[in-house]
């Protein structure tokens, strides 16, 4: 056999003795893949599942913090005493004083204030001003009359006043009045509130 017939015969066995594992080396390869795949998935199921615990944390911390800036406000109970309104009722019904000034109206006075607002004076003896047409109003604090505006306090307008009720007792502050002798005459007097105020028309 010549030297050339060997080598051949030699590089023949040799290869066949070498048969290359594709399907093992492929199964390795696809079994990598898997396990690539497989990694891939969990760490992006982790990440998800991290983002959802950051945002639920987050959401939390907003209710946590938006209770303690804007607490639940609770009304107080109401209470069942019963309260005194400190408002006076309008000022309605006779009054009464024994006027010392001014001189010239001096005597007890009756004035009836009527819920229709005007007013019915009874004078003293001897006294006889004119009080045709007065009126007045009034509510919990203030008093407003035009009485003796046909004489005394022609050309002066109305008198304002502040009242204030202690007990029966009636107390006049004049407030804005031009007419001297009608300011003195509510002020300087002690005006008394008959028993007749509950009757109103």
């Amino acid at each position: 056999m010549s030297v050339d017939d060997r080598l051949r015969s030699s590089l023949t066995d040799r290869a066949d003795a070498f048969v290359p594992h594709v399907e093992d080396a492929l199964d390795r390869v696809r079994a990598r893949g898997r396990r690539e795949r497989w990694r891939a998935s969990a760490v992006g199921v982790v990440a998800s599942a991290a983002a959802v615990a950051a945002v639920v944390g987050t959401v939390t911390a907003l209710d946590v913090f938006g209770e303690s800036e804007n607490p639940t406000v609770t009304r107080p109970a109401e209470s069942t005493s019963s309260a005194v309104d400190p408002r006076p009722a309008a000022l309605r019904g006779p009054i009464t004083a024994v006027v010392e000034e001014p001189g010239p109206l001096a005597g007890r006075w009756v004035l009836d204030l009527k819920g229709n607002g005007s007013i019915r004076a009874s004078t003293p003896a001897g006294v006889d001003p004119d009080v045709s047409g007065a009126v007045f109003t009034a509510d919990g604090t203030s008093f407003r009359t035009s009485l003796f505006g046909e004489d005394l306090c022609a050309g002066a307008g109305s008198g304002i006043y502040e009242w204030l009720r202690v007990g029966d007792r009636i107390e006049f502050l004049p407030l804005s009045d031009t007419c001297r002798a009608r300011a003195r005459f509510f002020e300087r007097a002690t005006w008394t509130l008959s028993t007749a105020t509950t009757a109103r028309e």
